[in-house]
């Protein structure tokens, strides 16, 4: 399914024309028929979207627990083994956010990459990327999946969950978004053990201040080259 719909627009001087835009729906997240979320998100990868959401929040600790999910009529359909049940029980009477109640120490993990590394992977999700805001996650090898969508937590939520699939170490990749990175950015990707994530944009303050101390190396890479704010001996 395309993203971008073609549609008859109007000018203020030439008239009736052709414009573009982006096919979005909303998705129920529903786990064993509860449900969990609410995701407004281009319909593309929305198996990814929901294992990458449940994992990257803490709802799941094993994703092993996620035994099958299908994707309905306005639905991600999500169904997981009985520990689920007592581990969103427990979380709800907590109340909050589930990444609200889990320790997360600093990573610490020996993964570097280079600059000329990080450079080629930008560059091949340039080539990729249209007027969407994007993603993807990399190794240092061969591994790579991109993904665009409205939203930036989207593409997080799509990359992690690809990969989680595909029984890839998060420990040993980094992850780059095209918008400013979040704290909530540097703290999904501290709780996976994700050790690098960068932007093509300026981070925020905040988020540096949340890199530093969870252990992330936080960079960017602009017209100016890359720029790297927090663990720099990880990027050689």
């Amino acid at each position: 399914m395309e993203s971008i719909t073609p549609v008859k627009v109007y000018t203020v001087n030439s008239g009736k024309t052709w414009g573009k835009t982006v096919q979005v729906k909303y998705f129920d997240i529903l786990v064993n028929g509860d449900k969990i979320s609410e995701v407004l998100a281009v319909p593309l990868h929305l198996k990814e979207l929901a294992l990458g959401f449940l994992v990257s929040n803490a709802y799941v600790e094993d994703p092993e627990t996620i035994e099958k999910i299908s994707v309905e009529d306005g639905e991600i359909v999500v169904e997981a083994a009985p520990d689920f049940e007592f581990r969103l029980r427990y979380l709800r009477e907590k109340g909050g956010s589930p990444l609200e109640h889990v320790e997360i120490p600093p990573v610490n993990t020996p993964f570097s990459v280079t600059s000329d590394k990080i450079v080629e992977k930008v560059s091949m999700a340039l080539n990729q990327a249209g007027i969407l805001p994007y993603g993807f996650i990399s190794d240092v090898n061969g591994y790579f999946f991109f993904s665009e969508d409205v939203k930036q937590e989207n593409n997080f939520y799509k990359v992690v969950g690809k990969a989680i699939m595909d029984h890839f170490d998060l420990r040993d990749s980094f992850v780059f978004l095209s918008e400013p990175i979040t704290p909530e950015d540097i703290v999904r990707s501290a709780y996976l053990g994700i050790p690098v994530i960068g932007t093509a944009k300026i981070p925020t303050s905040l988020a540096v201040s949340v890199a530093e101390a969870l252990g992330i190396t936080l960079f960017s890479i602009d017209l100016e080259g890359l720029k790297v704010y927090t663990y720099p001996s990880r990027i050689q």
